[in-house]
């Protein structure tokens, strides 16, 4: 009879034998629904749940791995968070390091040229009038540079505290570190930015489409 019955019967025999207090029978009939529909992502979420109630985290951790690369609802990752904070823990985090180079042209799309003016009455002044023909003491000297344009390299890290406990509110924290490396001298620089946010599920249901989220974020 059991190839008869729907994932739909299962889920609320699961659901019924959970609320009964009888985890361990529910986690058997979770299992067995999964022989029969392994591609149903809220029984492999129900199996979870089950695990996690009769005191089987390894394997409720094993049921949420083998979602992983699939499309969930916002209610599906919810449930998926509330079954890994109860074997984990609400908190998980997570290390990013990236870099990046990119091309800074100029801001004035020409080399750095320094000028110097003479100063009447100066030496350099009476020296350059009197070769005049080598030198006019009313214009500047120039002193040719190089373009203010080159390549840079960012080098971050970044390591973020998620707080993630399936209920209505979700934080964000995050610390980054990073390093520019310039390829001429004078443009290194380094820094650091700390970053949370917060967001609030606003609204009743698990579908998709249901309820509002609103964020806070600060730096």
């Amino acid at each position: 009879m059991l190839p008869a019955m729907s994932a739909a019967w299962f889920l609320n025999r699961t659901r019924g034998l959970l609320h009964d207090g009888r985890a361990a029978e529910a986690y058997q009939i979770a299992r067995a629904a999964l022989d029969l529909y392994p591609d149903s992502a809220d029984l492999w979420l129900g199996a979870a749940f089950a695990a996690m109630r009769s005191g089987r985290c390894q394997s409720a951790i094993r049921h949420l791995d083998a979602l992983r690369g699939r499309r969930l609802s916002a209610g599906q990752r919810r449930r998926a968070d509330t079954v890994r904070a109860g074997c984990r823990g609400p908190w998980r985090w997570q290390a990013l390091i990236g870099a990046v180079a990119g091309y800074r042209p100029s801001l004035v799309d020409r080399q750095r040229d320094v000028e110097i003016r003479l100063q009447p009455g100066s030496r350099l002044y009476g020296l350059c009038a009197r070769l005049a023909p080598l030198c006019n003491p009313g214009r500047p000297l120039v002193s040719r540079g190089q373009p203010d344009n080159g390549i840079d390299l960012w080098v971050n890290l970044t390591v973020r505290h998620l707080y993630r406990a399936g209920g209505d509110w979700n934080l964000d924290l995050e610390t980054t570190l990073f390093r520019r490396r310039p390829r001429r001298p004078g443009y290194a620089g380094e820094g650091g930015i700390l970053r949370a946010m917060a967001t609030y599920r606003h609204g009743v249901g698990c579908r998709s489409h249901g309820g509002r989220h609103i964020r806070f974020s600060a730096l």
